[in-house]
């Protein structure tokens, strides 16, 4: 008797957890995307000769077509401010700056810019952004040492140079 009893409750408790697992959701799929398109794209920060800092943007699409950059940056110090730049090019040349985001809060090692436009007024989408010869590069500081890059990779048509790229010890021009 005991044994058929615990028969039931094992099959029962089967029963249930497959029914549990069967009938949930997928959050992911079925979330509001509020204010996003669901495009989004992450590319690598390399660490710099120099430094170990290094971590991703994300760039994800809104709905009213302007783009949401987000880095996350590893090491960074309390109190450093590290200016974090959109440049023309790969992270190899010395690539032209067109456009400026919010810098890389020391604290966090996080940074959040939406934006539609380069630093000319030209309009700038997604998809104009997956088609960039562009790079991004976050700098020591604004200061003397604005020259120093403590992180940075390829975004873009670029971002298949990334297999390439070992370390950032390969800037060059001036990094």
């Amino acid at each position: 008797m005991l044994q058929s009893r615990f028969k039931f409750f094992y099959y029962l408790s089967c029963a249930w957890l497959v029914l549990t697992v069967v009938s949930c959701d997928d959050d992911s799929q079925n979330q509001d995307l509020g204010e996003f398109t669901g495009s989004e794209i992450t590319y690598q920060l390399f660490a710099s000769s120099d430094y170990n800092n290094e971590g991703y943007i994300t760039f994800k699409e809104r709905k009213d077509e302007s783009i949401q950059a987000e880095v996350v940056l590893s090491n960074t110090q309390d109190g450093g401010v590290h200016p974090l730049h959109l440049h023309r090019e790969p992270i190899t040349a010395d690539g032209a700056l067109v456009a400026i985001l919010n810098p890389v809060e020391g604290e966090s090692g996080k940074s959040r810019t939406i934006f539609s436009v380069l630093g000319d007024e030209t309009k700038f989408t997604f998809a104009d952004l997956l088609n960039f010869d562009g790079s991004i590069r976050v700098h020591l500081d604004d200061g003397i040492y604005k020259d120093e890059i403590l992180a940075g990779g390829n975004v873009g048509i670029n971002r298949l140079n990334d297999l390439n790229v070992v370390s950032c010890t390969d800037f060059t021009n001036g990094l």
